[in-house]
């Protein structure tokens, strides 16, 4: 069985549908592994979970930062709730409406979860910032400077010293069709079309088609070029705040939540305090003690 769930982000006309298994807990979350990722710097690394009991669905909050809010009334941390086929629930200013076990109809594509994240960030900076797209830019060479926008996802562009390429380049060490650059909903992959010098990441000759990350540099011939990726790199940086954040929270039992209390040293604190207070007590001991007897 498969559970649907429609995800509305925050400040997106877009209304996104997923799936997933129906386990006996699902969470939702920043963090890379949870089984519904929502990559919002609003939502905690382990934001909410739910839990089944036999047919029965229930959500309760992780300790959320910005909580997890049902009818509009904010949720006790650990506390389960009941939830019910079509109702909507709110992580932070997430909805997320539950829509109950997959009705299975022909025709009925929703999204797949190993896409959903990179889907929603697209979303979010198409409605704010439509010029936010992953390009590829030649950081080295002849035509130094020059980019490639990579504006349609699953559009092959190919790059080389042919007039029919994407992205012209003027270095005889460069295949006339050298190497092709898509975006898809999975990130940016590059392959090499048969060039006679092949490609090279980072240094490293690659075969086949290869999934890049913001930043990678790509040698084609004696030309280097670099992926810029807002999307993948926005999302890295939401990793990287979700791993940092995950450390505040530890999971005991799928209805309750127990929180890791910090770590200080109080009997250094205490020592510390204590001496400074000794020190200020015997300063004005010994001044009341000059006036009396000095005086």
């Amino acid at each position: 069985m498969r559970l649907r769930f429609r995800i509305r982000p925050p400040a997106a006309a877009i209304e996104r549908t997923v799936e997933v298994d129906a386990r006996p807990a699902l969470t939702l979350g920043r963090e890379a592994g949870a089984d519904i990722p929502l990559p919002f710097n609003t939502i905690s690394a382990r934001h909410a979970r739910l839990s089944r009991d036999g047919d029965a669905w229930s959500v309760a909050d992780l300790g959320s930062a910005n909580g997890t809010f049902l009818d509009d009334r904010r949720l006790v941390v650990g506390q389960l709730q009941p939830l019910r086929a079509g109702q909507l629930f709110r992580l932070a200013d997430v909805e997320i409406t539950f829509e109950g076990p997959s009705p299975q109809k022909i025709g009925s594509v929703p999204e797949s979860t190993a896409t959903l994240a990179r889907r929603l960030v697209s979303d979010l900076f198409g409605s704010c910032r439509p010029a936010e797209v992953a390009r590829v830019v030649v950081e080295d060479g002849a035509d130094q400077g020059r980019e490639l926008v990579l504006a349609e996802a699953g559009k092959v562009y190919q790059v080389g010293r042919s007039s029919g390429c994407a992205l012209v380049l003027a270095d005889e060490d460069v295949s006339r069709e050298h190497a092709a650059f898509e975006r898809s909903w999975s990130g940016v992959e590059v392959r090499d079309l048969g060039s006679k010098n092949g490609l090279e990441i980072d240094g490293v000759r690659v075969t086949g088609a290869t999934r890049l990350h913001d930043g990678q540099l790509v040698l084609v011939g004696n030309t280097r070029l670099r992926l810029d990726d807002p999307e993948d790199r926005y999302l890295r940086q939401m990793q990287e705040q979700a791993e940092r954040a995950g450390t505040t929270f530890v999971p005991t039992a799928p209805d309750s939540l127990a929180r890791t209390p910090p770590r200080l040293p109080p009997a250094r604190g205490t020592a510390v305090v204590a001496a400074v207070a000794l020190a200020v007590l015997a300063g004005i001991g010994g001044l009341i003690l000059w006036f009396l007897v000095g005086g």
